[in-house]
């Protein structure tokens, strides 16, 4: 029908229509050409070694494969966190990029013209790839040290016997041990109020090489690292030494400026499960460490995705109460 025939209700469905497909592309040849490049070994039912190719694909074009001994038939998607991946990948790029930005989900949910659970769920995917992110990391040369906190619901709030509030560090801040050596860094929530010796350990003696430095603010807890962990040295800056300083002055500013922006990433996420707190942290942590390069990063973050032998579908998501 010619243009100028056309009704404005017609006019106006085509338009939805290419918005919405602009939207929610078809997989491209390079994403089905990366999914149908991962190695397959194993069957994901039944974890069998003698697997083959399937005739045919699926309509996306994406490669069949079927166990010889539990006969059943699977994709390279088939058992990860990508299983019944219908929409692009380049949906996750602009959700990740959204994250990257400090966009919150709702947020990225309507950019992308997604529901709000549709991003929901793909942060409960995320958090699982995520899991254990940090423990590799490995701090060395000069390594800032801190904590930081982040308030309980008010719900949770704990409260004197005659109804006031708890005053200073109390139970109703959760705790955050923060170091960077200023390349890597790591976030771990310690449980609420300030950290003991034990505490302090469990967040930052697996992360700190011997030989170190660590550079804090003379925190008692502290004192636990240089006693077990060998060859560490300290370099103390106290709260009063360093009050008032303007940032480039202040010996303690990689640390504080960390802090900084892991609170403002929080903020935008103001509405955050505490429950899933570190799950949160590992998200700014990834974003915090190499590789910098935005593609680099996302890549290693959707191999990791693609690769993690671990299924969530929706409706199991939304049995439970998540984030």
């Amino acid at each position: 029908m010619p243009e100028e025939e056309k009704l404005p209700s017609e006019r106006l469905d085509e338009t939805a229509e290419g918005w919405y497909k602009a939207k929610h592309r078809r997989m491209s040849d390079p994403e089905v050409k990366a999914i149908n490049a991962i190695p397959i070994s194993t069957c994901p039912w039944c974890e069998s070694q003698f697997v083959r190719e399937a005739k045919g694909y699926t309509s996306a074009g994406i490669r069949r494969y079927v166990c010889l001994d539990c006969k059943k038939t699977f994709t390279p998607l088939t058992g990860t966190l990508m299983e019944g991946h219908k929409i692009p990948v380049s949906e996750w790029l602009e959700f990740l990029l959204h994250l990257f930005e400090f966009h919150s989900t709702v947020t990225s949910a309507r950019d992308n013209r997604n529901a709000a659970t549709t991003g929901r769920y793909w942060l409960g995917k995320l958090f699982i790839a995520l899991s254990g992110y940090q423990d590799g990391i490995m701090l060395s040369g000069r390594v800032y040290i801190d904590e930081t906190y982040f308030p309980v619901y008010p719900s949770d709030f704990v409260h004197n016997t005659d109804g006031s509030r708890l005053r200073g560090l109390s139970r109703n801040s959760i705790s955050v041990s923060c170091a960077t050596d200023g390349v890597h860094k790591i976030l771990i929530a310690t449980g609420r109020g300030k950290p003991d010796a034990e505490r302090t350990w469990l967040a930052y003696g697996s992360h700190i090489l011997p030989g170190s430095t660590i550079v804090h603010d003379g925190e008692n807890s502290h004192s636990v690292l240089l006693k077990r962990i060998p060859g560490l040295r300290e370099e103390i800056h106290t709260t009063e030494e360093t009050r008032g300083l303007p940032d480039r002055e202040n010996p303690m500013d990689p640390i504080n400026d960390f802090h900084r922006l892991a609170k403002l990433f929080m903020r935008a996420h103001g509405a955050y499960s505490r429950e899933h707190i570190q799950d949160w942290l590992n998200v700014f942590s990834m974003m915090s460490n190499p590789p910098f390069d935005r593609k680099a990063k996302i890549r290693e973050l959707l191999k990791r995705v693609m690769e993690m032998r671990i299924r969530l579908k929706y409706r199991d998501f939304y049995k439970k109460k998540h984030l």
